[in-house]
């Protein structure tokens, strides 16, 4: 099964005309060939004085102030699209999760203290990320953070190698949830990551993603850790030992297009802050979007 012309005709138009404007720039970069420079000027819309990123870059995470999590994405999509160390919204990022690491921790913080005081899911609550409140904070954002340390020869040294002891002393769970194998296998697909490090995610990812992921075609309307999910594109360290599941996975995912051409998330904020919710949600309508055509067109199922 493949996208039909017409189906990505309908997506794009929801991309052009719904999405937030940084995500109809990504698409135009990735799809239409059109120069990078309008997606970086979306994307330092959401930068702080601070250098930091926040302003909803995450739409579940709505506190306008930087956050270790929208940083770190904010730089994740800067390598996407090719930017420099130099440039001054990488280096301007870059410097502030220099400054913002957490020494009791070893790790990155994924919210600012203050999250509470702004529209957020659930899973932003303060209390998760507050000491012993069970987030897995020496992967989420602390392996993408360390990914781009790696990527852009940045960081203190002594940051980068508490931060990499924590990590691999987390490894071993097996509760990490299935974020965590996307981030851990951003920082496996980096260039020059350290032996150990690389040695230890080769033997645990496979692992983490087969303890992950629903099998079951009939679950995968619920928020459960979909084969998609975990192996978005082929590149993913983890997609051949979820080879299996991945092509029904696919065929289920083009099938769930919506008829004004978008994806749709398959959670919600369980009811809280239901205004801020209904913006949120057509936000992740353009990310989910963006995301099921790349990975549509990473493994082949695009019609020409």
């Amino acid at each position: 099964m493949q996208l039909s012309p017409e189906a990505y005709a309908l997506a794009a138009g929801f991309l052009d005309q719904r999405a937030r404007p940084l995500e109809a720039a990504l698409f135009g970069h990735s799809f239409g060939g059109a120069p990078a420079t309008a997606a970086v000027s979306e994307l330092e819309k959401f930068a702080n004085p601070d250098s930091g990123f926040g302003h909803g870059l995450e739409p579940d995470l709505c506190v306008p102030d930087s956050s270790g999590l929208a940083t770190s994405h904010g730089l994740t999509i800067l390598r996407e699209l090719g930017q420099p160390a130099d440039h001054p919204l990488v280096a301007g990022a870059l410097a502030w999760l220099v400054e913002n690491f957490d020494s009791d921790v070893s790790a990155w913080r994924a919210v600012p203290p203050n999250v509470d005081e702004h529209p957020r899911a659930p899973h932003w609550n303060a209390a998760l990320h507050a000491p012993g409140g069970g987030w897995p904070v020496a992967v989420i954002p602390s392996a993408e953070v360390l990914s781009h340390f790696l990527h852009y020869g940045a960081g203190r040294d002594e940051q980068i190698s508490a931060a990499t002891t924590a990590l691999l002393d987390a490894l071993p769970e097996t509760s990490l949830g299935p974020d965590s194998v996307l981030y851990l296998d951003r920082l496996a697909r980096t260039e020059g990551i350290p032996g150990a490090l690389e040695d230890a995610l080769a033997e645990h990812l496979p692992r983490l993603a087969l303890d992950m992921v629903e099998r079951d075609p009939d679950q995968w309307d619920g928020y459960v850790a979909n084969p998609l999910k975990l192996a978005p594109t082929p590149s993913c360290r983890v997609a051949s030992v979820l080879s299996e599941w991945v092509d029904t996975n696919l065929d289920w995912a083009l099938e769930r297009q919506r008829p004004d051409g978008s994806w749709a998330p398959n959670w919600t904020w369980q009811g809280n802050h239901p205004e801020a919710w209904e913006i949120a949600h057509v936000e992740w309508q353009g990310i989910l979007t963006l995301e099921r055509l790349e990975s549509f067109r990473a493994y082949g199922r695009i019609a020409s």
